[in-house]
């Protein structure tokens, strides 16, 4: 900035006296160096109208809004705060902004006095620096916010107090701004600054509940809540349903309040502060203008950029509130593109807004409860322990959806759940891994319909799939297109910053058809997900598998794809309530409950039951299926209205309860698994514990078994009526119905078989393995730790396929190594379970992998895991895809062990004899140095963060070792959690040095300090002695503590060190030695 004082006066032709040039000199010695103070701070913060180009860039392909202070941006800073008016020009081309972008005023003054200062109606109001919110009048929302409402009588009695305290001052004013009251002095005498603070000061003192702020000639006072104005532009984004990196904030303010918001953009990089300012200041803004000519200017440029076509491809007016459809643009990969307006029809674009341009809030919040695997006795009591008894808002009953193998499916159970409104889906005949090179795949994903249309459910009604194990691909999508699905629900969409679709759970991808593709990227899960960018399958939807967050910590594996877990707060109930909240405020995407059987566990049944009563007491919450969900999305309506349109079939049903003190005769077939089963019980370990003969021996047809709950007050089992006392009354292929209010009943009609296409296999958790313990106990694994030489006995009723599923081996695998042509097998025949290594039959294979001994050079990392499952292949898969990308290394390069396997906890306590070992080596021809950054990695906590992301912990740290031609090079070193430096080699010839030096050269200046104290007491008598405290320490204190004492009345002389020894004796309760 420069200022020609000399060229102003030419201009309106008045000739400078010599008396005028005087003082423009002495101006000028001034102003200039302001200037210059200025230009270097307009480097820093340019003005943003000479550099629209930049932000034009930074919004490319995002939605824009606009967040604006009023006093002093919109309109000028005025001594009378009543006649700050909005000019028309201003109000006019706000209005056009408005038009455009979602626009929002955020003011220290109340709300109610800036709309009417304003008179726009097309904007959002946030007055009282944000603590009272509201929506545009006429949008049909009740979207009005306030924070600090409880304080409203406080507020007022405040206000009397200040204009008693402030009254007398000449010039001084009080404005009531509801939630805040201001304190203006503009008008005042300057020498009055100083009473009008401490006026305010002592008002403030009388009440811990406020606070105050000072502003431009303004003290303002508040409630002493967490709330400022960049609170109140998160708030406002929520309600908007946009956030993350696909919205451009623009914040302009001139204020030191306005800090606050420029902090939040800042800080989550969600866009840019613009600061109205003529003067140096401190701020977190990037760019400047230099007063409200500039802001008017800057506003007129806004509004032609978003009129200009290059963003919005369309608006769509909804109750009077514009909501903006954005085209797809750094949306998703690169390939991708979806245009809203083609797209109609069947066809539905990805989006992070609710479809129909409905408004998050007025939308009902659906959620998804979703079961894997057979419907089996066990997984129908379980989930129905969930579900059942309650109602959603519009009477219909809570329901889940079934992804189903046929196999190990009882029809009865099948067909009381369709007729109660529950969704049947399709998850394969026999949980085969669908990998593009299996056989046959068409008829392991279609057979499951056949086979439960068997039971009585309609063909046409089962319209929606998963795949087992998450593993999909263009074979998979094909087959179900071909057949006319409805939907695939299979592709994890992973959330942070790091997906290219869902940034944060509150703002996550709505279900789309893949008209024109897929948008997620499935290079997450690979190699069991892959995608390509030609495959379109119009109308066909995709239901996004959206994981539950169980941390803040911004990284796609911090979360729960299925089962969730105790993340938040150490406990499931906090950990959905968290995700729930944020979803609630967010755009209102379902929330997901995706789970197998054997997550039902009676705490966390407790805790679902303790959550799905918060959400329902919303009033707009609604657990749906997935097809009711799609039918809503086709046609979407306000939560008011689908309360009263929602169609469905209400049946009151209750929760089942278990019975005390039942006993079960055991039948031909029957193993441990299933017996627990029928009766819901979780963990097989519950029913040994109460029969103790099934640790001594196998079971045996005719045999008694106590079936939990069951304690000291049952009647020995003999004398209780057994259930099933003949095998005409109880084939393997009948199951009991669970008791509901304490009445136990039976089928109505038997069931065509226990396993629907063939024999009844070991019950499964789901997409993981079977936990050890689940395993009959007839199966045997060798004495050595290694995998390698598994061993598995065949138990009666057992078939290849539960096998598979229980040992992580694919059916093919096990048919090769041993030799089988066929899939039957016969009870106390041995099975070799890959891998299998030549070894074993020789008993020489130690407890290193093949694959570590064909690795010379590598590092190993050896870890200990406990979790709610077995760690199995696709865990595996998983840790080793992201430690991949954490150590830029090709995935190849990784192979995974399991040395040994843990037994199932009974108890949370973690130890080493209940965890897995698991031992991941790293092919590398640098050993030394992949070394060093494996232990940094691990140091950062990344990898423990992904394990918990997978419902796994390690209960200590990795240990890492690394070899050059299979001879160890590095020793194994346990990684610390608190270590930061290799303690090792820290105590190197340099630093013990420099040690000795440091502490030569105090121990020579403390002596001269000695000597200088002892001169300094001859010439000067000391008149004043303070008093020291005297402090009991402990008998051995590891270092003198030495205290500095001053007094308040003289400067600190160094003579007066009081040396504390912290040595007590009985004599000299601690000894002071004092310098003087």
């Amino acid at each position: 900035m420069s200022i020609d004082k000399q060229e102003m006066l030419s201009r309106l032709s008045i000739e400078p006296n010599e008396e005028q040039r005087r003082r423009e000199s002495a101006e000028a010695s001034v102003i200039e160096p302001f200037a210059q103070a200025y230009e270097g701070w307009e480097a820093k913060h340019p003005n943003v109208l000479e550099n629209f180009e930049q932000l034009e860039s930074l919004a490319k392909g995002k939605l824009v809004t606009v967040f604006l202070d009023y006093d002093g941006t919109l309109t000028p800073i005025v001594n009378n705060p009543d006649l700050a008016y909005l000019s028309e020009a201003t109000r006019d081309v706000v209005r056009r902004l408005a038009h455009v972008f979602p626009t929002a005023i955020i003011s220290g003054r109340g709300r109610k006095k800036v709309e009417e200062f304003v008179q726009l109606t097309e904007l959002y109001y946030a007055g009282s620096h944000g603590m009272d919110i509201a929506a545009p009048k006429g949008s049909h929302m009740n979207l009005e916010f306030r924070p600090a409402e409880k304080y409203e009588a406080l507020m007022q009695m405040v206000k009397r107090r200040l204009e008693d305290a402030t009254g007398h001052i000449q010039g001084s004013s009080i404005e009531d701004n509801t939630y805040c009251i201001s304190v203006h002095f503009r008008n005042c005498h300057p020498d009055s600054f100083e009473e009008i603070l401490k006026s305010v000061e002592r008002v403030v003192d009388q009440e811990p509940q406020i606070f105050f702020t000072r502003g431009r000639k303004v003290l303002e006072v508040r409630p002493r809540i967490d709330w400022n104005k960049g609170s109140a532009l998160v708030h406002l984004l929520s309600m908007l349903g946009i956030a993350g990196e696909d919205v451009f904030c623009i914040y302009i303010g001139d204020d030191r309040t306005d800090e606050d918001a420029f902090h939040v953009l800042s800080d989550r990089r969600l866009g840019a502060g613009i600061l109205v300012s003529n003067k140096v200041k401190q701020t977190k803004g990037i760019w400047s203008v230099r007063n409200t000519d500039e802001v008017r200017k800057l506003l007129e440029r806004l509004a032609i950029y978003g009129n200009s076509g290059y963003q919005v491809s369309r608006l769509l007016t909804y109750s009077g509130l514009l909501v903006l459809a954005v085209t797809v643009q750094g949306f998703g990969p690169d390939f991708y593109s979806c245009d809203p307006v083609s797209c109609q029809g069947t066809c539905h674009c990805p989006s992070l807004s609710p479809p129909g341009g409905q408004v998050p809030q007025s939308i009902p919040q659906f959620v998804l409860i979703t079961h894997d695997d057979a419907i089996s006795p066990l997984a129908n009591t379980v989930v129905r322990s969930v579900t059942d008894g309650f109602k959603n808002p519009n009477g219909c009953n809570v329901v889940a959806t079934w992804f189903t193998t046929s196999t190990g499916s009882h029809c009865d159970l099948a067909k009381s759940l369709y007729d109660e409104n529950h969704e049947i889906a399709l998850h394969t005949v026999n949980h085969k891994s669908l990998l593009p090179t299996l056989a046959d795949m068409e008829n392991e994903i279609i057979g499951a319909r056949q086979d439960m249309a068997a039971c009585g459910i309609p063909s046409e009604e089962m319209v929606g799939f998963r795949s087992p194990y998450l593993i999909h691909n263009p074979s998979v999508r094909s087959i179900l297109y071909k057949h006319k699905l409805l939907y695939d629900s299979s592709i994890i969409d992973f959330i942070g910053s790091q997906s290219t679709t869902t940034k944060n759970f509150g703002n996550r991808l709505w279900p789309y058809t893949m008209d024109l593709g897929i948008i997620q990227n499935c290079a997450w899960t690979a190699p069991a997900g892959s995608c390509t960018e030609d495959e379109v399958y119009p109308g066909m939807w995709e239901v996004p598998l959206w994981p539950l967050l169980n941390d803040t910590v911004d990284k796609p594996n911090n979360a729960y794809s299925m089962d969730p877990g105790p993340g938040f707060g150490g406990d499931l109930y906090t950990t959905l309530v968290t995700n729930f909240d944020e979803a609630y405020s967010g755009n209102r995407a379902p929330f997901p409950l995706f789970t197998h059987a054997q997550w039902f566990t009676d705490e966390n049944i407790a805790a679902t039951r303790k959550f799905i009563d918060y959400a329902l007491s919303k009033g707009d919450v609604y657990f749906v299926t997935i097809k009711e969900l799609l039918r809503w999305m086709q046609n979407p309506v306000s939560a008011t209205d689908y309360r009263n349109t929602a169609d469905c079939k209400p049946v009151d049903v209750q929760p089942p309860v278990k019975r005390m003190c039942q006993v079960y005769i055991v039948q031909p077939g029957d193993y441990l698994e299933s017996i627990a089963g029928k009766f819901g019980v979780l963990n097989v370990n519950d029913l040994t514990m109460i029969n103790p003969i099934l640790q001594t021996q196998t079971l045996q047809p005719g045999d008694r078994v106590n079936i939990p709950p069951w304690d000291d007050t049952c009647p020995p089992s003999s004398e209780i009526e057994a259930i099933y006392t003949s095998t005409e009354e109880a084939s393997v292929n009948k199951a009991p119905v669970p008791s509901v209010d304490g009445q136990e009943g039976t089928p109505d009609t038997p069931d065509t078989g226990a396993g629907v296409t063939g024999p009844k296999e070991p019950l499964s958790p789901g997409d993981d393995e079977v936990p050890s313990d689940q395993m009959p106990t007839q199966h045997s694994v060798a004495e050595n730790e290694s995998n390698l030489c598994q061993i598995w006995t065949v138990s009666s009723g057992e078939n290849i396929q539960g096998i598979s599923r229980a040992t992580g081996s694919s059916e093919e695998s096990i048919k090769v190594l041993n030799g089988l042509e066929t899939e039957s097998l016969s009870v106390g025949q041995t099975l070799k379970i890959p891998p299998y290594a030549a070894c074993c039959d020789v008993n020489a294979c130690g407890t290193i992998s093949l694959q570590q001994e064909e690795i010379g050079t590598r590092v190993d990392i050896s870890m200990k895991l406990v979790g709610s499952q077995n760690v199995d292949n696709r865990a595996l898969e998983q840790i080793k895809s992201v430690m991949a990308s954490e150590l830029n290394i090709p995935a190849e390069a990784i192979s995974a062990q399991v040395l040994s396997r843990r037994r199932r906890r009974r108890s949370l306590r973690q130890d080493d004899s209940k965890a897995t070992t698991v031992v991941f080596s790293v092919a590398t021809s640098t050993p030394r140095r992949l070394h060093k950054k494996v232990s940094e990695e691990l140091r950062s906590g990344d990898l423990e963060s992904i394990l918990s992301g997978l419902g796994y912990s390690m209960i200590s740290m990795p240990v890492v070792k690394s070899y050059e031609d299979g001879v160890e090079v590095f020793p194994g070193t346990e990684m610390n959690a608190e270590e930061t430096t290799n303690t090792s080699t820290f105590w190197t010839t340099p630093v013990i040095i420099g040690v000795a030096v440091g502490g030569s050269v105090a121990l020579l200046a403390a002596s001269c300090l000695v000597v200088y104290c002892l001169l300094h007491r001859r010439r000067k008598s000391i008149t004043t002695q303070q008093s020291v405290e005297t402090q009991n320490l402990p008998s051995r204190a590891p270092m003198a503590e030495v205290s500095l004492r001053t007094s308040h009345s003289k400067k600190l002389d160094p003579c007066e060190i009081v040396v504390n020894t912290g040595f007590d004796t009985p004599t000299t309760p601690n000894k002071r030695t004092a310098f003087r």
